[in-house]
């Protein structure tokens, strides 16, 4: 129980603010601290919850002093996201280690272990999944936006499946990558706008879950 006690409760902040601030870092230059000085200009409640996610990672100390793995992860972009990935390995092994087939409930089970629930397990999938994903570690695939999706199972399958697409739809999913692409940005957009609101709005929410899989396909809010 002890054990469990002294674990790190996985970040619930936005993972683009995080991933802002280190690269921000890149640019000027890693601060010896992070204070409200630093982090001027950031509302409250976010200034907390990036705190607090830093904290979770190691990044800082109790007092906002920076450590070394900060500092690396800042001058060291292009080994960034394998940093990152050891880090999360490092730190969170139980929901690193989840199965290949694990289904959202199975994370939403690891993240109560650490006594998170509703809006604010949302929050942490959605910054584990993101974080996850840049750091390109092995996920679900029910847990990660599909690539393709419906039926067929094969070439024929999926040539019938885009014909009946509209010409709009047919860009989106031009060439290599450019729908996974999109939906990153439009994750973080999304995840931005809902850190700018301290009272989360829950079709906010229920957009974010659908972007990364968290719900049934045709919306609805996940079960807690």
């Amino acid at each position: 129980m002890a054990d469990d006690e002294a674990r790190p409760v996985p970040p619930y902040a936005s993972f683009t603010t995080v991933r802002n601030l280190i690269e921000r870092m890149e640019r000027e230059g890693v601060p010896s601290r992070l204070d409200a000085s630093y982090l001027v200009g950031m509302a409250g409640g976010t200034r907390n919850q990036v705190k607090h996610a830093l904290r979770s990672l190691g990044l800082i100390e109790e007092d906002g002093r920076v450590t070394s793995r900060l500092a690396e992860l800042a001058k060291r972009p292009d080994e960034r996201p394998a940093l990152l990935g050891q880090l999360l390995q490092e730190r969170y092994p139980s929901l690193t280690s989840l199965d290949q087939d694990a289904t959202k409930g199975q994370l939403d089970e690891v993240l109560k272990t650490y006594g998170l629930n509703g809006a604010t397990a949302r929050k942490a999938a959605s910054f584990f999944l993101a974080a996850a994903m840049y750091a390109d570690l092995p996920l679900s695939p029910h847990l990660t936006p599909s690539r393709t999706r419906g039926g067929g199972g094969g070439p024929s399958g999926t040539r019938k499946q885009g014909a009946r697409r509209g010409k709009g739809q047919q860009r989106t999913n031009t060439g290599d990558g450019t729908s996974t692409d999109m939906k990153r940005v439009y994750f973080d957009l999304l995840v931005s706008k809902a850190e700018d609101s301290d009272e989360l709005d829950s079709d906010l929410l229920d957009r974010i879950e659908r972007l990364v899989g968290l719900s049934a396909a045709g919306g609805g809010t996940s079960q807690d």
